[in-house]
């Protein structure tokens, strides 16, 4: 039964308030929105009749229809907290839920007759705009935040592990009795997972639930102030229902400071519905009781929510807080751990009469992610609001009292980045007992960081909005560590509310190489820099799950999505070791560079590790496992791919606001592969579109026609060859190369025998020094007799990967400065990274034509919509009013 609510009497309140009627934190109530839709229009009709019947065109070619639920759950949120003017939560615009929003229609058209006179009429019209706002980044407000956890790998871990654990008792009965004295202790010690070579340290992860106990909050005096109350809990039958099959997924909301985990089952209802009794005014309520329901304290807010579920298939959530605390929940064993001495403790905190705290939202916790990394189980990518960004290892193991508090001191800096702590995070370190590395810094003396915080920079001078990776945890963090799978590129792409998205590659992490100004001999972690179109507000950036493209969402209604090429270092060695073969896979391109791999479209996988081939042949490739005589038996560590270009390939339109969210659509969502990409977007326009992107079908981006120059000639000083040729500085002397100035150039056909580098693009003298450093560079990698160390033949392989960066940042800027008709020598010490320019709107094709376009502009009334979720049988819609509409797909 759907709840119905009553109306007040005036529209005064609604007017002269941010956050109208809420005077409570009630409970999460379904309403029916034939109920609670007031005014029976024109615009209603349409937009209902729209919705019940939807043509389906997602997971099967046959026509499938879908339709709107008339019942919609309310994640209810806690009246605004603005005692004594010091409040946290942004106070200029409150995303209010449909049902008040009908209140308000309501007694406008019913009681408030004289004031439609007014016009259109909105909630909080009478608010003074020129009152300052504490939360300061209001475009950035983040009210609810809803995700969805599937547990059905989790479920099917647990009956293997049940029926293993069955066989090994009627073995061995003494088995029962302890497993029995595990259960009692209710042991969370160190544990090692199943099919991984590394260690959990669970020994700093606590009891979420001891938190809310008074005794346990005054011991822990630094984390005191961060929980509230305990709302919803069961133990026994919290863990009954998380074990339970008939449990398909979990819902978690964070709205405010309240935390929800809501349950639902395999055909996508939720499962612990209520019809409380009628209220004094006869009004009736369904409720939704969470499984589990926490407050934090009123001075918290929480600014960023991230679900996932481990290599162990257990669920996590990860949240973010306005004070810079991040914190992570192990939901089947409910345990937490609180990461805040992150070295954002400098800014004061005032404290007012009532206890209330205000944080600087300079240290807000703005975006979250999850990393796949080989010397880690998974490592925490948190992005700040001050353009700051942290990796922490949520599994160390050292103690959890530190000696002194983190106090952040710059250890290097660049043109882009400003560095805290600088780590190693390329995968070309030794680790033949597969050990987690200890992070390594400029002055071991000064540093008193904590060893969880693996890596600190500062990355941008404005908000870190979104972040994604070629290395997703959740699907590679298995597939990567069997035998002979090829690795993925190590790129992380950071948006930021400054309209860039900032790639950086773990490869150039190498020994710390980075991050001294004047040092020339430097690398830059900062690979690549992209601009949006309209240079501002970019709001998510996702990798396809091949990582083939990057889409670029944000203000300015507008997809941006850029094709994605490697270099295939691994064919690039073995090129040199088959040089008497021929026809093998790992041989040079047609372009001229090393093996590299076009994007295209495809089958899609189920995971982003489903088409390495396009990065390497797993026929001929490199293993750095050979090395000193590492275990075979372990997995080869195969070297990863570096990108070799990225290029604007179309820009998708069809939102009339700021683009929030892109969503691939992987085949396990889908009722049959797909041969192209299929992907869902949603914004603050209150639409939903579904586009599929098909990159074979593209028309090419227009390039704008260069002047021609007049061509000088100029004094050659090589033998047999005639014509103009222009002159580039040579690289780098640390990388070994050095240009060669007595062998022509072959026009035809640029291969790695090319004898020449004043070619227009560099490319003869570096393929020809490369390919002279790779024919010592090989055999010393592969010898152990060489007499080199596991060190001396890193740096070998690294000055490779260095010097396929400097040739693609010397093709770059000498394919700019010859459209500018300037000559790229005279500037080449000015650039670092890859700055990519913007390309005129009417040079790039342009998708409008969408599978599907979802109004609901109607039932959500500022148009926020945050997030979406799909399986087989439902499709999940997020509002930022906490409002959740599902739509069945029959």
């Amino acid at each position: 039964m759907a709840t119905t609510t009553s109306v007040n009497t005036s529209c005064t309140p609604f007017l002269n308030a941010v956050c109208p009627v809420i005077e409570n934190l009630e409970q999460n109530t379904h309403f029916n929105l034939e109920d609670q839709t007031q005014v029976k229009n024109s615009k209603y009709s349409k937009a209902w009749s729209d919705l019940k019947s939807i043509d389906w065109p997602l997971g099967n070619t046959t026509l499938v229809k879908a339709s709107l639920k008339s019942s919609y759950l309310n994640i209810s949120r806690p009246p605004l907290d603005n005692l004594n003017g010091n409040c946290n939560e942004s106070t200029t615009y409150i995303s209010l839920p449909f049902h008040i929003n009908e209140q308000f229609s309501k007694i406008v058209m019913e009681k408030e007759i004289a004031k439609q006179s007014d016009g259109s009429l909105h909630i909080g019209a009478n608010v003074n705009p020129l009152i300052h706002d504490p939360f300061k980044l209001v475009h950035l407000n983040p009210s609810c935040l809803t995700n969805m956890i599937d547990l059905t790998n989790f479920h099917s871990r647990n009956r293997l592990d049940n029926h293993d654990q069955n066989d090994q008792n009627t073995k061995n009965p003494f088995n029962k009795m302890t497993n029995s004295f595990n259960k009692l202790l209710k042991i969370t010690t160190t544990y090692t997972q199943s099919n991984s070579s590394f260690e959990k340290d669970t020994s700093n992860f606590n009891s979420l639930i001891n938190y809310f106990n008074s005794d346990s909050s005054k011991s822990n005096t630094s984390n005191s102030y961060i929980f509230d109350r305990l709302l919803n809990y069961d133990g026994d039958h919290y863990f009954n229902q998380i074990s339970n099959t008939n449990t398909a997924k979990l819902l978690v909301s964070a709205h405010v400071n309240v935390v929800n985990i809501i349950p639902i089952d395999t055909n996508g209802n939720y499962i612990n519905t209520l019809e409380s009794p009628s209220d004094e005014e006869g009004v009736s309520k369904s409720i939704e009781s969470p499984l589990l329901r926490f407050q934090f304290h009123r001075s918290v807010l929480i600014t960023c929510l991230k679900t996932f579920t481990d290599n162990n298939d257990d669920p996590f959530i990860l949240l973010g807080l306005n004070s810079g605390t991040i914190l992570i929940i192990n939901l089947s064993q409910l345990t937490i751990r609180i990461f805040d001495d992150l070295g954002l403790h400098s800014f004061k905190q005032e404290t007012d009469l009532n206890g209330l705290i205000s944080h600087s939202m300079t240290t807000a916790v703005i975006s979250l992610d999850t990393i796949y990394h080989p010397n880690y189980e998974f490592l925490i990518v948190a992005g700040y609001a001050n353009g700051e960004i942290l990796m922490i290892d949520p599994y160390d193991d050292s103690p959890v009292e530190q000696s002194a508090k983190y106090v952040k001191k710059v250890v290097g800096k660049d043109d882009y980045v400003t560095y805290f702590k600088k780590t190693d995070l390329s995968p070309l370190i030794s680790k033949p007992e597969r050990k987690r590395s200890r992070s390594i810094t400029s002055d071991k003396d000064l540093d008193q960081s904590p060893n969880y915080l693996i890596f600190h920079i500062k990355l941008s001078h404005k908000p870190i909005t979104g972040i994604s990776s070629t290395i997703r945890y959740n699907d590679i963090g298995n597939s990567l560590k069997s035998k002979n799978v090829p690795p993925n590129p190590m790129v992380i792409a950071f948006a930021s509310d400054d309209g860039l998205v900032r790639l950086i590659d773990l490869v150039s992490t190498f020994q710390n190489n980075y991050g001294e100004y004047h040092n020339s001999l430097n690398n830059s972690i900062v690979t690549d820099i992209i601009s949006n179109y309209f240079h501002d507000g970019i709001t998510d950036v996702e990798f396809s799950p091949d990582n083939r493209f990057l889409f670029i969402a944000g203000k300015g209604d507008l997809i941006e999505v850029f094709k994605m090429t490697y270099y295939n270092v691994n064919g690039l060695l073995t090129k040199n070791i088959n040089q008497s073969q021929t026809n093998l896979p790992g041989k040079r391109s047609r372009s001229g560079t090393v093996n590299s791999y076009n994007s295209g479209s495809g089958t899609i996988g189920t995971s982003g590790n489903n088409n390495n081939s396009i990065f390497l042949s797993p026929i001929n490739t490199f293993d750095v496992s050979s090395r000193n005589g590492e275990d075979h038996n372990e997995p080869s560590q195969l070297l990863p791919p570096i990108v070799k270009e990225v290029k604007i390939v179309t820009r998708i339109k069809g939102h009339s606001n700021t683009v929030k969210k892109i969503e691939f659509i992987k085949n396990e969502q889908l009722n049959e592969p797909s041969p192209v990409y299929k992907l869902i977007s949603c914004g603050y326009d209150g639409r939903v579109i579904a586009w599929e992107f098909d990159y074979k079908a593209l028309p090419r981006v227009k390039s704008k026609p260069v002047k021609s120059k007049p061509k000088k000639e100029v004094t050659n000083p090589v033998k047999h060859h005639s014509g103009p040729v222009t002159r580039f500085p040579t690289l780098n002397q640390s990388l070994a190369i050095k240009p060669s100035n007595s062998q022509t150039l072959h026009t035809r056909n640029r291969s790695w025998n090319f004898h020449n580098d004043e070619n227009p693009l560099g490319i003869g003298g570096i393929n020809n020094s490369m390919n002279k450093m790779l024919g010592t560079a090989v055999p010393m990698i592969n010898e152990p007799s060489s007499g080199k160390s596991n060190e001396e033949q890193m740096r070998i392989i690294y000055s490779i990967y260095k010097s396929l960066y400097e040739l693609r940042l010397k093709r770059h800027y000498t394919r700019i400065f010859s459209e500018q008709n300037q000559n790229y020598s005279n500037h080449h010490k000015k650039f670092q990274s890859l700055i990519h320019p913007v390309i005129d709107d009417k040079l790039v094709p342009s998708i409008k034509i969408p599978l599907i376009n979802i109004d609901m502009s109607f039932f959500i009334k500022d148009g926020k919509i945050e997030g979406v979720y799909l399986d087989l049988f439902n499709f999940w819609i997020f509002a930022k009013s906490g409002d959740v509409f599902k739509i069945d797909i029959n």
